[in-house]
């Protein structure tokens, strides 16, 4: 239903949807006949039709249009009335939600429908004297149709309803009632849902049973409620003095809740006076109480004791017997209970204070600690303590050092068994990595005693490497048994530190010796001594011997030629990092070419050693190119081939840093 104006209307107010009927219209039209006093415009007119009436066999429609255009039926009227009702019967078919039958007055639409509907009564309320224009358009959007492509109007009327006076004494809503301005009852009784007069108010359901009544009488006011088959279920008041069974709003400001008592277990107060909340005491003397619980205070403010120059918030508890050593002194606990396995799970979580007197000496202290419980009750106690020394223990009731950790976890016996100790990572923002450093302890060796575990150190990535067994990075570990320590990556022990034996091992775990090492060495730079400098040392494999490499490159080979095939070579000694090809170039004249390595210039020498007893033979080596050194032979000066011999000449080339 539309929006009523403050305007009161005859002996009743309808919807269109009532059963009470409508006067007589001061207008019609059914098209009966023609369009009447409508006019019709837009990119298509409307027309009369027969044979689709609504009622009758006439009614109006639509042009046939197309998208983006309108259809528009027009009236004009002039109301004397505040208010008049417009009923018009419509339908539709057009494509649903786009294209529609819009209802406007004075330019303003108030209704609009699509998709397919059959005839249908509807109707709007007109506000105001003077002329209104009403329109009937079919609009369609920019694409697509559906049904017919057209709306239809019949049977439009009008109806006045004139003002009248304050006068009536029922008013009946059948629908929705919205009000503009004020609403004013005098004289009688408000009722919501009946007629028969029951109290002050009444909110009755519509079997007739009573929901709600508020009322008034000499002592103050209540409301009273009941269920939907009239059964009491209580109610509130206020008043100036306690009732049983009430919530009480006294003169003085003060909301009480009593049974009746005034001093009992039953009670609790909102004093006006302070700011004060009391459960089971009536109002007290003392303005520091600010929360008491059946007399026992639990929350104190001393800002509002006179002269005190520190205010501060107390929590405190009442006990009734003697403060002893040990004595409980507070504790405060949140309780969990699982409904559906029927348990209840006391001290889930607590924070409790304790108090530790020793009154035999002057000794003492306290502590705050916070606890837990895990889900088969067993009671952790002081799984945080702040004591009154700063110290701070975590897992421990007395804590040594200013942060005391225990983990109170059992590491298993097991060979490869690890308990995390402690975490800390940090990420490196979106899309990065999350490193963290870990603390484990780590079961080397089946056993439960301290001689077969040891303290590992490494670091994780993305909780990746997070096995100290196999895969974590950057570790080192001390097994205090063997008095070692060790450091590597994964699997791999690069370097053992043997404390209790003063050794130190090279991918050795169990070094024999000061400084035992497996592979090879590199001494840089080291000084050079008559017997000529050396820069490498290696671990002949066979014999252990630690052998001496000179100080520069060397190919040393045994080389023979034959006829007028290539040189061949035995090769005694490699270290240039590349291999050499030997080939014949002419009559006494050899090429040595050289892949993966360079013969230096300035710092390559060539020597050839002829084991070759004929007279006038001679040789000669020398570098050519950064990869190739020749070699030349001669027999009387003249150049010859076969000068070798057997593998009975040698040749030697260093390349000096």
């Amino acid at each position: 239903m539309s929006i009523f104006d403050k305007y009161l209307v005859n002996s009743f107010l309808h919807t269109e949807d009532s059963g009470i009927p409508l006067p007589t219209p001061f207008y019609s039209e059914d098209f009966s006949v023609s369009l009447g006093d409508f006019t019709t415009s837009g990119d298509a007119v409307w027309v009369r039709v027969t044979n689709d009436g609504n009622g009758d066999l006439f009614s109006a429609r639509s042009g046939t249009i197309t998208d983006k255009q309108i259809s528009t039926l027009e009236l004009v009227k002039t109301t004397t009335q505040e208010s008049t009702y417009l009923q018009y019967d419509y339908k539709t078919s057009t494509e649903g939600n786009y294209d529609f039958l819009l209802v406007m007055v004075d330019n303003v639409i108030q209704k609009r429908y699509s998709g397919t509907n059959a005839w249908t009564t509807d109707g709007i309320f007109l506000h105001g004297i003077g002329s209104k224009t009403i329109r009937f358009i079919y609009w369609k959007d920019n694409s697509s149709s559906s049904g017919t492509d057209q709306v239809w109007v019949d049977n439009v009327k009008l109806y006045n309803y004139s003002e009248s006076a304050v006068v009536n004494t029922k008013m009946y809503v059948n629908g929705d009632f919205n009000v503009k301005g004020n609403v004013v009852f005098t004289g009688g009784e408000t009722h919501l849902g009946e007629t028969t007069l029951r109290g002050r108010l009444n909110l009755i359901a519509p079997s007739g049973a009573r929901h709600i009544r508020f009322d008034t009488n000499s002592a103050g006011w209540n409301m009273t409620t009941w269920t939907p088959l009239g059964v009491n279920t209580g109610g509130i008041s206020g008043s100036t003095t306690a009732t049983s069974s009430s919530l009480n709003n006294y003169a003085d400001g003060s909301l009480v809740w009593s049974t009746g008592s005034s001093s009992g277990l039953d009670y609790m107060q909102l004093p006006k006076t302070s700011v004060q909340v009391r459960f089971g005491e009536f109002a007290g003397s003392d303005p520091t109480k600010i929360l008491v619980v059946n007399g026992q205070s639990i929350f104190r403010d001393t800002l509002n004791v006179a002269a005190t120059s520190n205010p501060e918030i107390i929590v405190e508890r009442k006990l009734n017997g003697s403060i002893t050593t040990g004595t409980l002194i507070g504790k405060y606990s949140f309780y969990a209970q699982d409904d559906s396995a029927g348990r209840v799970r006391e001290e889930t979580a607590y924070i409790k204070q304790v108090g530790i007197t020793n009154w035999n000496s002057t000794a003492s202290e306290s502590k705050l600690s916070f606890g837990v419980l895990n889900n088969n009750s067993v009671f952790f106690d002081d799984a945080l303590v702040i004591r009154e020394t700063g110290k701070i223990g975590i897992g421990t009731s007395a804590p040594e050092t200013k942060l005391d950790i225990n983990h109170n976890e059992i590491l298993g016996g097991t060979a490869g068994n690890t308990v995390l100790l402690s975490k800390r990572s940090i990420a490196g923002g979106s899309g990065g990595n999350v490193v963290s450093v870990q603390e484990y302890a780590l079961r080397v060796s089946t056993g439960t005693t301290w001689t077969t575990w040891m303290y590992h150190n490494s670091i994780d990535v993305d909780n990746v490497y997070d096995n100290p067994s196999s895969n974590t990075r950057c570790f080192w570990q001390r097994q205090p048994n063997t008095s070692k320590q060790f450091f590597g990556s994964g699997t791999n022990y690069t370097l053992t530190i043997d404390a209790l034996n003063n050794r130190i091992g090279i991918n050795q775990v169990s070094p024999s010796y000061s400084l035992d090492l497996t592979g090879s060495m590199r001494l840089s730079n080291a000084p050079t001594t008559s017997a000529g400098g050396f820069e490498f040392i290696t671990r002949n494999t066979s014999t252990g011997v630690v052998e001496k490499k000179l100080g520069y490159k060397v190919y040393t080979a045994l080389i023979a030629q034959s006829g007028t095939g290539a040189p061949t070579v035995t090769v005694l000694e490699n270290t240039l990092g590349g291999t050499i090809t030997w080939s014949r170039n002419a009559t006494g004249s050899y090429t040595g070419t050289l892949s993966g390595s360079t013969f230096t210039a300035n710092k390559t020498i060539g020597l050839i050693n002829l084991n070759n007893v004929s007279a006038g033979a001679a040789a000669q080596i020398y570098r050519n190119t950064n990869t190739s050194v020749n070699i030349l032979t001669a027999i009387s000066g003249t150049s010859s081939d076969n000068v070798f011999g057997t593998n009975d000449t040698s040749i030697e080339i260093r390349v000096y840093p």
